[in-house]
C-alpha cells in the first residue's frame, strides 16, 4: 500500500450493520486506486458513514522492487 486517505462523515453505533463497496480507480502501470464507502441504513434512510482510499502498488519483495501489474489483475480491477 502506497497511500491511504479517510474521510469520516458521520459516526457509527454499536449494532450498526455496515455496508462496504468497493470500486477500482484509476490503473497504471505498476500501481491502481481503490475506493472504498462505508454506509449504514438507520431509519429507513442510508447514512454515509466514510470514504477511503488506498493506492496499491505491485511489487516484488524477490527483487526488492515495483513490477507491472499483470493481466490477469488489470481483468480482476476493472471487471471485463
Amino acid at each position: 500500500m502506497g497511500d491511504l486517505a479517510v474521510e469520516f462523515k458521520n459516526e457509527s453505533f454499536y449494532r450498526d450493520i455496515i455496508k462496504v463497496k468497493i470500486f477500482a480507480g484509476e490503473i497504471s502501470r505498476v500501481s491502481f486506486e481503490l475506493f472504498y464507502q462505508l454506509s449504514t441504513e438507520r431509519n429507513d434512510k442510508q447514512i454515509l458513514l466514510a470514504n477511503a482510499k488506498t493506492g496499491m502498488i505491485f511489487y516484488s519483495y524477490e527483487i526488492k522492487k515495483s513490477v507491472s501489474i499483470t493481466d490477469e489483475m488489470k481483468i480482476i480491477l476493472t471487471g471485463q
